[in-house]
């Protein structure tokens, strides 16, 4: 994870599309597992060895410019054979990505095969990395959220959860993330230097 984060604070000059590209997003985390699991660790707060096994579970057939996309972008994983993980690369700023979020993950936790039993439901991880900041104006750079009883705010359930990170509002990380290096991650997505100001930005 350092050394990676030390290659990124080196580069240099104006790039003509930034990793919040969706294309450009999928494109890069597909093809390099070794980024893709710090990333993942980062975001889960795990350390990297924990991720002993990562398959993408929608490859995308890179095409020759970045306009020959046309497929869904999100990034679905299956970690250690048993968690399925969903990156959604979100950039425009709206007001409705909890319920986009909520949709998504559902959808995914509805995996299983017909003649399987409840017991082999594999856990559901949604992760939402928005790009810009909410209309609502939220400043929380990471949240996780889980279904809970609202009076004793007992989790019914850790196989499903959801988790937002507000990568502009990189500055607002909490310890957890800054410990994970989440919070470099939050500055590398939307091009500025890591360490740098919001304005620092390297090209659209």
């Amino acid at each position: 994870m350092p050394e990676i984060l030390d290659q990124l604070s080196q580069m240099r000059g104006k790039l003509p599309y930034k990793l919040t590209n969706d294309y450009l997003f999928h494109a890069v985390f597909q093809t390099n597992k070794r980024v893709l699991k710090e990333l993942l660790a980062a975001i889960l707060h795990l350390d990297s060895s924990h991720i002993r096994e990562l398959e993408v579970l929608n490859p995308i057939l890179l095409g020759e410019t970045i306009n020959e996309k046309t497929c869904i972008l999100d990034l679905f994983l299956l970690m250690n054979d048993n968690t399925r993980i969903n990156i959604e690369m979100q950039v425009a700023s709206t007001d409705y990505y909890m319920d986009r979020a909520l949709l998504y993950a559902c959808r995914a936790y509805d995996n299983l095969e017909r003649g399987e039993e409840y017991q082999q439901l594999k856990p559901i991880v949604h992760i939402s990395l928005l790009a810009n900041t909410p209309r609502n104006g939220e400043k929380k750079f990471y949240s996780e959220n889980r279904l809970c009883d609202t009076r004793d705010g007992k989790i019914y359930t850790r196989n499903f959860g959801i988790i937002i990170v507000q990568l502009k509002e990189n500055e607002n990380a909490e310890k957890p993330e800054i410990d994970s290096g989440l919070d470099k991650w939050g500055a590398a997505f939307p091009g500025r230097h890591l360490g740098g100001a919001a304005g620092d930005d390297q090209g659209e």
